[in-house]
């Protein structure tokens, strides 16, 4: 479990959802994970909570781009100087720094090998209230064609270190950790294991008591199973996808 309040820069500190029909990917989450959902501080954006916490957003996809996706973003106290400095070191803007009143700013841009992230600068708004729980965003992956030249990127832009944790024939998998020594997300390293022309992504994990019965339940309601449950080096996880299409991970963590 993490404190949110301890969240330092380059450390993932929100996600939101964007949804082709935010109705039906409301139910589902709801279902799944035992989300409320509540009016956030932009219009038409919503809060999920649990116990009181808040754990994600959900936004209506803009017309014209039909993509269910999550997004993850990363910590950036000083957004400005982060954002020039992504774009300078090859990232693509998509979104410039803007503030929401008093409640937060950020900014959407893409790393050099295409894998789109936001940053924001918390203000009244702190971000992720609880992670590490059963129906709580639980780890956090950069999935990248292309390891190196990502792990290099946020090492200068963020700061951070990277430690090598597998590097073998079909897994090689790297962890990046802060100036604390705080590990913040993982890195596969997906080059000559994807077709040509696959993107660079970040991938959400959720945590889940019972991963089998959790994906059993996700089908019930709609969802679709990519990865039955598996055992990996990082435990027991699988992969689905939400009625709309947006693909998601589940973690086994205890209660």
């Amino acid at each position: 479990m993490t404190d949110p309040g301890s969240l330092r820069t380059g450390e993932v500190t929100w996600l939101d959802l964007t949804s082709t029909d935010p109705q039906r990917s409301e139910a589902f989450y709801a279902e799944l994970f035992g989300w409320r959902f509540e009016s956030g501080p932009i219009d038409g954006y919503r809060i999920a909570t649990r116990d009181g916490l808040v754990l994600a957003g959900l936004v209506a996809a803009e017309p014209g781009d039909p993509l269910d996706a999550w997004t993850v973003y990363l910590r950036a106290d000083d957004l400005v100087r982060t954002y020039r400095t992504a774009t300078d070191l090859g990232g693509t803007p998509y979104a410039a720094p803007t503030a929401i009143g008093d409640h937060a700013a950020g900014s959407v841009l893409a790393d050099p090998t295409g894998a789109v992230f936001a940053l924001l600068r918390p203000g009244t708004f702190r971000g992720l209230g609880e992670v590490g729980l059963p129906g709580y965003p639980a780890w956090f992956e950069l999935h990248s064609t292309d390891a190196t030249t990502s792990i290099r990127f946020h090492e200068r832009v963020f700061g951070l270190e990277t430690d090598a944790v597998a590097d073998e024939p079909g897994f090689r998998y790297s962890t990046m950790r802060d100036a604390e020594g705080e590990t913040v997300f993982g890195v596969v390293d997906l080059e000559g294991l994807v077709p040509a022309g696959t993107g660079s992504s970040w991938a959400v994990y959720f945590g889940s008591a019972d991963v089998e019965a959790d994906v059993a339940r996700a089908i019930d309601l709609g969802g679709r199973a990519v990865l039955e449950p598996v055992d990996t080096p990082h435990g027991r996880v699988a992969t689905l996808v939400d009625p709309c299409g947006a693909a998601f991970n589940l973690m086994r963590v205890d209660e």
